[in-house]
């Protein structure tokens, strides 16, 4: 017997109790619906229901949680489908006796099942037929008769409906199997009878029986053509499918197509049915086939299909093959990606937080590659965006691979002296000491062995108007840091070689993975140079600890190497689940690198879990086997970001302390703590 599972829509966008309502109602308005359902952890948390007034009364911060309703009805996945008792056309979600969110059900699918094809567009089509239909539910009753069926066996409609098919026409022995072809005799006519099961997912539905007066027979096989494989599934599926969905045959034909898949391909449905696939190529609708690539490796792919309007689409195609073995026909599913991805983060991060900046900055953002939606991005961004036209020192610390550079970048690119001077990086870690003091001041001709005669001018000169980024600050030489000291307060250097100071105007900004203040107490950091460093200080967050830019950051990299390698990569939503939930101990920089990697070494369109590197899978189980944290672990978490955000936003241990009520030694214990 069919159950409630069977007829659910697995595609209805769900939201997190912490999405925005005006955010959840685009996302609604996109599938024409009114209703959302909040689904946390895979868990059905309660429905909502957007209405015009209730809109117009929410403040415009509302989160989907203010407006949750509890005790929305639902239904059992396994409810039997006679026992549904749907009373609206309203969706409602099913979810297990355990609380777990399994989709939604569509009451007009399962009310067009039940008229069994009365109320449909075919309904005018049996009444004209010349050969008789009988459909019979699954219990064998009669649920629909057609006009010629009711004349060629001589009874009336209200007679035989909702009766076993066997009273009506005594011929047809209940035990009999379910497929039967036989003559039976009615009026003096000789009517031929064939009577097959109808099958909805591999589970018998019902029956059809077909009657045709062969005493004075006439040709109706194109009349009938195609009809005897109608099915109740391709009926209910194409009608109300929210997927694209087609019908291909083994020559490369569309037979049949529904409104989705017309809306993700931007074409009309006379310029998609009854064309080959090659055509549809030709004239843009598609740029490569799925049916082509299914029926040459003859088995299921997934691929992403465009348009020449720049439509883009996730297209899957699956073999069906007769008892030989062969294919006869390709069936395909597509989904709209911008849209899938759109819900998907939906569902599980926040909206972007950058709304508070100019169009310029936000311009600037993009130049630079800075990708972020969580709120320790947007707090730095914050500071960044105050103090980019400052000409203070700027010390910006984290892990590495965290995008510190980047951090650089954007001062440099959001200040005036971008019109000035350049941008110049250099690694102190990765230069000896003779080098990096000749590299950084220049020096004169002959200063040392190898020295060009002519002399050199040092990066500080070539920055003069401009900014220097010193990165890896940690790794300079002790000695070297009071040359570096006298740059950062009077603006003065000296060449190698040379006694006499030169006047340069460039902007410092150090970065560093280490822990300056513990080197300032282990005596291997200078402690004047750390403070006038330290005149701005900016702590870039790891990613493991701002989840919410995952997502944006693998969907930024993936676009990125897309075009740069021209081709159609996408994650499957369970290399999706399984990156978002990667403690990332390279940060961003690993990320890069294995988005870049994935879309260089996958075959197939879709990057599928077995495609992640081992080391990520085998954290995941590590990570899924482990117990949840401690309490006092969590509270060492929420601590720490506390304490890194304030430090973000004041830049000083006193303003830290004064904002938190805490004592000015604590903070500084605690930023040593947290920032190792």
């Amino acid at each position: 017997m069919l159950s409630a599972i069977d007829f659910r829509d697995a595609t209805y966008p769900t939201f997190t109790p912490d999405v925005p309502v005006y955010e959840a109602i685009d996302i609604l308005s996109d599938v024409n619906e009114s209703i959302g359902f909040v689904v946390q952890d895979g868990k059905h948390l309660g429905t909502f229901r957007l209405t015009r007034n209730k809109i117009e009364q929410l403040p415009a911060n509302s989160r989907v949680s203010d407006i949750i309703i509890r005790n929305y009805p639902t239904i059992l996945p396994d409810t039997p489908i006679y026992q549904l008792g749907l009373k609206s056309l309203l969706p409602v979600p099913l979810v297990s006796a355990q609380g777990f969110f399994y989709g939604v059900i569509q009451p007009a699918t399962v009310f067009s099942f039940f008229q069994m094809f009365g109320a449909t567009q075919y309904g005018e089509i049996h009444n004209q037929l010349s050969v008789g239909v009988i459909f019979e539910s699954a219990e064998g009753l009669i649920t629909q008769i057609n006009s010629t069926a009711i004349k060629l066996l001589g009874v009336e409609a209200k007679d035989v409906l909702f009766q076993p098919l066997a009273q009506v026409i005594p011929e047809v022995d209940h035990d009999e199997l379910c497929k039967i072809r036989k003559n039976i005799q009615r009026h003096g006519k000789v009517i031929d009878l064939k009577r097959n099961m109808v099958e909805l997912k591999g589970r018998q539905i019902g029956w059809m029986t077909l009657l045709e007066d062969i005493s004075s027979l006439v040709n109706v096989t194109a009349e009938l053509s195609g009809f005897h494989n109608l099915t109740e599934e391709i009926e209910t599926i194409f009608r109300y499918a929210s997927e694209g969905l087609c019908i291909i045959n083994n020559n490369g034909v569309i037979l049949k197509s529904n409104d989705a898949l017309c809306n993700v391909m931007g074409a009309p449905q006379d310029h998609i049915e009854n064309r080959h696939v090659k055509e549809l190529k030709m004239d843009g609708i598609i740029d490569k086939s799925i049916a082509e690539t299914v029926l040459s490796k003859k088995a299921e792919v997934t691929i992403t299909q465009k348009s020449k309007k720049q439509n883009q689409w996730l297209t899957t195609g699956r073999p069906v093959f007769n008892k030989e073995g062969n294919i006869i026909y390709v069936v395909s599913t597509a989904r709209d990606v911008i849209k899938t991805n759109r819900m998907y983060r939906a569902a599980g991060v926040k909206r972007d937080k950058y709304t508070f900046l100019d169009i310029e900055t936000r311009q600037v953002l993009d130049k630079v590659g800075i990708i972020g939606e969580s709120k320790s991005m947007s707090n730095i961004i914050g500071v960044v965006s105050r103090i980019a036209n400052s000409s203070a020192t700027v010390l910006i610390q984290g892990e590495s691979g965290t995008g510190k550079e980047l951090i650089a970048r954007l001062i440099y690119e959001l200040s005036d002296r971008r019109f000035g001077g350049k941008f110049i990086g250099v690694n102190c870690g990765a230069l000896p000491r003779e080098l990096l003091e000749a590299e950084l001041f220049g020096y004169v001709g002959g200063a040392f062995t190898g020295s060009k005669k002519e002399g050199k001018k040092g990066l500080f000169e070539q920055a003069n108007k401009g900014t220097i980024f010193l990165d890896e600050i940690g790794d300079m030489p002790y000695d070297l840091q009071v040359k570096l000291l006298k740059a950062v307060e009077y603006g003065e250097i000296a060449k190698v070689g040379s006694a006499e100071t030169i006047k340069v105007d460039t902007r410092i900004i150090a970065a560093t993975n280490q822990n300056l203040q513990s080197m300032v107490a282990d005596g291997t950091f200078r402690e004047d140079l750390f403070y006038r460093l330290n005149v701005i200080p900016i702590f870039v967050p790891p990613l493991r600890e701002r989840r919410e830019d995952i997502v944006s950051l693998y969907a930024y990299f993936i676009d990125m190497f897309n075009k740069k390698y021209n081709s159609d990569k996408e994650f499957s939503v369970r290399a999706q689940n399984i990156l978002q939930n990667y403690k990332w101990p390279g940060n961003i920089r690993e990320m890069k690198n294995l988005v870049e990697r994935l879309v260089l070494t996958t075959e197939a369109d879709i990057i599928c879990e077995e495609d992640l590197p081992i080391q990520i899978l085998e954290t995941r189980e590590i990570f899924e086997k482990q117990p949840e944290c401690s309490l006092r672990q969590a509270m060492e978490d929420v601590e720490r970001r506390i304490i890194l955000d304030a430090y973000n936003r004041y830049g000083s241990t006193y303003k830290v302390a004064e904002a938190l009520d805490i004592s000015q030694t604590s903070v500084v214990r605690k930023l040593n703590k947290y920032l190792q």
